[in-house]
């Protein structure tokens, strides 16, 4: 995978824990003789970011090797990453790297469980993860989901076009927004524009109406399945997706709808990896 994250923001990951120096090596005298750092998956899990991780060490001045890349499924014990270099500076290199992978393994692997989920039922269906990561952790995050197969819901407000009814409130409500809406869509025809719709009547109005896509937001499942083949009736080629409290304990339930669509926030929500590190005080050759 192609991925880009400059060194300047991986710099300001490792300021944020380092700042200046490592009191603790610093006051035990921790020696510059050569030795090796390895993480390893303490349980099974799909690698995400381990590029930026050897990268981080690399600006650390240490030799880095990646040893499971990302989006590669990793086995109890399997390494992940590895760095060789002096000691003190394996040191001040081993928490802030591996709260990196702790993180954005857990979140490729959850992704990577629900997407399985889903497309055992439906392998069409598309998992697409909403921008609700943890603030500051967006491009991290949105590696860790595209090392899984999933894709982003929406990176950001820039990107893509989807009317809430807070929108339309602002606009005198649904139906001066709708008597509008031809117009709002002869300004932007290369892009694609979806809208959210809170029960049946809702989104069967809007898809008299030109929308790409209908977001059916909180529905049960049971709702889901009755309204995807009307939906479909009504506009061909008309995106439907499911959104609000899909998870993977019901992932299933919604993927079995016919939904195309899945968005989903909870692979965000849970504990971190099982990332072990070991530090070894003398190299082996």
């Amino acid at each position: 995978m192609t991925y880009y994250i400059p060194d300047h923001e991986l710099c300001q990951i490792l300021d944020e824990d380092i700042q200046v120096f490592d009191l603790t090596s610093h006051l035990l005298q921790i020696p510059a003789t050569t030795g090796k750092l390895f993480y390893k998956a303490r349980t099974a899990c799909l690698a995400s970011c381990t590029e930026e991780v050897a990268r981080m060490l690399e600006i650390l001045g240490l030799t880095a090797s990646i040893i499971t890349p990302s989006g590669v499924w990793a086995e109890k014990q399997q390494v992940l990453v590895e760095a060789v270099g002096p000691l003190n500076k394996l040191h001040v290199a081993w928490r802030s790297a591996v709260k990196i992978l702790e993180y954005c393994c857990a979140v490729s692997t959850r992704a990577h469980k629900m997407l399985q989920q889903a497309q055992k039922l439906n392998p069409n269906i598309s998992l697409a993860i909403t921008r609700k990561n943890i603030p500051g952790s967006k491009k991290l995050a949105l590696k860790a989901i595209l090392c899984a197969g999933a894709y982003p819901h929406r990176m950001g407000l820039h990107d893509s076009i989807l009317i809430f009814r807070e929108h339309m409130d602002c606009l005198g409500g649904r139906d001066a927004f709708l008597k509008k809406f031809a117009e709002i869509r002869s300004t932007v025809h290369e892009r694609k524009i979806g809208v959210e719709a809170h029960n049946i009547e809702e989104a069967l109005l809007f898809a008299s109406y030109k929308f790409d896509f209908i977001q059916l937001d909180k529905f049960k499942s049971t709702d889901v399945q009755e309204l995807v083949p009307r939906l479909h009736e009504l506009r061909s080629g008309i995106v439907v997706v499911a959104a609000g409290g899909i998870n993977l304990e019901n992932v299933e339930e919604y993927a079995g709808t016919g939904v195309d669509v899945i968005a989903s926030s909870s692979v965000f929500h849970g504990k971190p990896a099982d990332i072990g590190a070991e530090i070894l005080p003398e190299l082996v050759v």
